[in-house]
């Protein structure tokens, strides 16, 4: 009976050993939300497949041509890490960035990579680990959705390496000409101004400039301006205000005020 409860405590502590290590904790992953009630289920090996079998969750807007990743390692191990960018039904992987070590003792800091200056819209980034302390490595995995705003910036990520570089050359900055000015004329003449007329309070038709180039119109004509409805009046525009806070509409060859 000794020796069968021994086993059996030996088989607990491998278990709880075993699902203590680390997940990646940025962008907020698929099933991170059990980090406050079953953060084992986070941290353990995979054997669920690709993404841990973890449904789409929470969707994190990357812009700027960059992402970094976040990991909450509790019992860091040798091991090459590896991500990768898919599309958000699980297609069309390519592989973004590797690092040896990434969750190692001493070297677990964030990773900043560079995305493919084509990737956009709605994708899933993937990060792998194989934990090396044993044989063979255990497996560990974790994905995070998230929504890529005005494209990548070209580069492959930082591969190697513990410091938070995204390998990006700076921008040569743009020299801007100063505009030429345009040559004056002498003797032209400037454009006259013509302003809108105004608002007439009373109910009944009145004089008003028209909107046409020079005051000409069509007599019967009809026209909108604003909160009024003009009539051509043997070549003069008069105008009807439309009452309260109406305004003058057109559908086809009918005026009102709606």
């Amino acid at each position: 009976m000794r020796s069968i409860l021994s086993i059996a405590m030996i088989a607990l502590t491998a278990v709880a050993g075993v699902s203590a290590h680390g997940y990646m904790s940025r962008p907020f992953c698929r099933g991170c939300e059990k980090a406050a009630m079953q953060v084992d289920d986070l941290k353990s090996p995979n054997f669920r497949g690709i993404c841990r079998g973890e449904p789409a969750g929470k969707v994190t807007n990357v812009s700027g041509g960059s992402l970094t990743l976040g990991f909450t390692i509790t019992a860091p191990h040798v091991g090459n890490c590896k991500v990768f960018l898919l599309d958000k039904n699980l297609g069309n992987a390519i592989q973004i960035g590797e690092r040896m070590d990434c969750a190692a003792p001493g070297k677990v800091a964030d990773w900043s990579l560079n995305l493919p200056s084509s990737a956009s819209g709605s994708k899933v980034v993937r990060w792998t680990w194989d934990a090396c302390h044993v044989s063979p490595c255990e497996k560990y995995e974790q994905c995070a959705d998230i929504n890529i705003i005005g494209g990548g910036s070209g580069g492959g990520g930082n591969n190697g390496g513990n410091d938070n570089d995204d390998g990006e050359a700076p921008a040569k900055p743009t020299k801007s000409k100063t505009p030429t000015r345009p040559t004056k004329t002498k003797g032209s003449s400037r454009p006259t101004k013509t302003s809108a007329p105004k608002d007439d309070a009373s109910t009944g038709p009145t004089s008003a400039p028209a909107p046409a180039p020079g005051g000409s119109c069509t007599h019967g004509a009809f026209t909108c301006s604003g909160s009024r409805i003009g009539i051509c009046n043997f070549g003069q525009w008069s105008w009807i205000s439309c009452s309260g806070s109406t305004k003058c509409t057109n559908q086809g060859s009918n005026y009102y005020c709606a």
